[in-house]
């Protein structure tokens, strides 16, 4: 097994993030157990949120208002910010979109 700095870990999950791929399909290009890939995500998220000085046990979680009127997108909204997505999009994309709208 390789061992890896939590600034290589950090690297990988942003990769991942970048990539579009499950995490199942990202492990197996990257040669990388997929269940420690998962644990160690938590792990390193735990310790970031903690550090950053948020509350222990508080939700990652967001509000998001969901308007999927019959039109041709979906627009969701994340605080202030308000966005319109096609139907057709790519469902990774959108989510990929989304995450990053919180955040």
């Amino acid at each position: 097994m390789i061992r890896r700095s939590k600034a290589q870990w950090l690297a990988l999950f942003e990769a991942h993030d970048k990539s579009g791929l499950t995490a199942t399909a990202f492990c197996r290009e990257h040669q990388l157990n997929p269940t420690y890939f998962s644990q160690r995500r938590k792990q390193l998220v735990d310790e970031t949120l903690s550090s950053s000085h948020k509350a222990v046990g508080a939700s990652r979680f967001v509000s998001a208002i969901v308007d999927a009127s019959p039109r041709r997108d979906v627009v969701v909204s994340v605080g202030a910010v308000s966005v319109a997505i096609p139907l057709m999009a790519d469902p990774q994309w959108a989510a990929h979109l989304i995450k990053h709208l919180q955040g």
